[in-house]
């Protein structure tokens, strides 16, 4: 290793844009504005090492573990563009597209797709219509699935975003429509 490069510090090597880290308890349609938390701020190499490093999603995705946060169990993780938020009602978000999965992945595998999916949402390894990433445990008929949302502003090529993702995850999206 050279020396410029040993001496690089992570906190300083910043991305392009900055990104926001949220869990998400569960809720109802009523209360979803105050059923999200900020976690971390991800502006950095540092700090998306810390997210990977500390954030474990296979527990987020275990039937027996679960993260809690004043007393209540996480039920999802989300990352975004600052300062877009994870709600079809915020203005980046009107008329665009969510693609998303949902099945049983090994845990070994849902660790993989998410460091791989949000380590190229913050360096900008996909396009500027990439706005964030959600990923949940969901059950569906006694099975623990979980459920990967990827959502794109108005202006994304479907085509391309579902092309770079299958690159990525090897998973097979499917579009989600939004009416706003």
């Amino acid at each position: 290793m050279s020396d410029a490069a040993a001496s690089l510090d992570p906190n300083s090597l910043f991305f392009e844009n900055n990104w926001v880290l949220r869990g998400h308890f569960e809720s109802d349609i009523h209360y979803y504005k105050i059923s999200y938390i900020h976690l971390l701020d991800v502006s950095t190499i540092a700090d998306w090492c810390t997210m990977i490093n500390h954030i474990d999603v296979q527990i987020l995705m275990s039937e027996r573990q679960q993260y809690m946060v004043h007393d209540k169990p996480i039920a999802a993780l989300s990352l975004f563009k600052h300062p877009v938020l994870p709600e079809w009602e915020d203005k980046s978000n009107h008329n665009g597209y969510t693609l998303s999965f949902r099945g049983t992945m090994e845990p070994s595998k849902i660790s993989l797709v998410w460091r791989d999916l949000t380590c190229d949402l913050v360096r900008e390894g996909l396009e500027d219509y990439f706005l964030g990433i959600q990923m949940s445990k969901k059950w569906f008929r006694r099975t623990l699935t979980c459920k990967i949302d990827v959502w794109l502003s108005s202006t994304a090529n479907l085509a391309h975003a579902h092309s770079l993702l299958r690159g990525i995850t090897e998973l097979q999206f499917t579009n989600v429509p939004r009416h706003m």
